[in-house]
């Protein structure tokens, strides 16, 4: 669809955590780094004396926590988004098809009444946009079914009431998918900041606990092995 929010990959992560490894990868460890030094009690002693007491390390064990929930909204959150979006794109191409139908028959059936083909924007080519598209189809169903001597001009090649007000619902079809799709994108948009904004301060966490870490455990490299350092 033109207007409506187009389909993406998956979001680009932070350059902070891609150059080297995936996010999942940066989880994964900081998870490692956290765990293990909850669960060794040299570890925890050690660190206990910089002030990484089992409260603090669990608060760190918690963001870790809260940034792997938001990683499953966002994801969620975008698959949403995409369903959305193509529901969108699959009404407008079905509204399209009998719309361009509808425009072919009119161009024939209003050859010669000059004011009904301006009002129902039958001349000139078709917008491609989404936005002019539905201004186009709208004007062209509202003003014909409003015109009785339009309605009898058309019903002359087999277009009723009933089969026109049933196109007018596929236009009203899309206005209806593609502000959903807007919304969902919004509410994407919203779970990313989110899940970027966690993750800063999940990094901001893991860095000063390594850093600590590496001075603690200095004179025991097979500590800091086993934090992932």
């Amino acid at each position: 669809m033109t207007d409506a929010t187009t389909k993406q990959g998956a979001t680009p992560e932070p350059k902070r955590h891609t150059r080297t490894k995936t996010t999942e990868d940066w989880i994964r460890e900081a998870r490692l780094l956290i765990g293990n030094a909850c669960e060794d009690p040299v570890i925890a002693s050690r660190l206990e004396c910089f002030g990484y007491d089992a409260a603090r390390l669990t608060a760190g064990m918690g963001l870790h926590d809260e940034l792997s929930a938001l990683i499953l909204r966002q994801r969620a959150e975008y698959g949403q988004r995409y369903e959305a979006t193509e529901a969108a794109s699959a009404a407008w191409a079905k509204a399209d098809e009998a719309y361009l139908r509808a425009i072919g028959v009119a161009r024939i059936a209003l050859r010669d009444h000059r004011r009904p083909r301006s009002a129902m924007m039958v001349d000139g080519p078709r917008n491609r946009s989404l936005t002019g598209w539905l201004a186009q189809a709208e004007a062209f169903y509202g003003n014909l079914l409003s015109d009785p001597e339009a309605m009898a001009d058309m019903g002359r090649f087999g277009y009723t009431a009933e089969a026109l007000r049933l196109e007018q619902g596929l236009v009203n079809d899309i206005s209806v998918k593609y502000g959903k799709s807007r919304r969902e994108a919004g509410e994407a948009q919203g779970a990313t900041r989110e899940r970027d904004h966690k993750m800063d301060e999940l990094a901001r966490w893991v860095s000063d606990f390594r850093a600590i870490a590496k001075l603690a455990l200095k004179d025991t490299p097979e500590k800091l092995k086993a934090l992932g350092i």
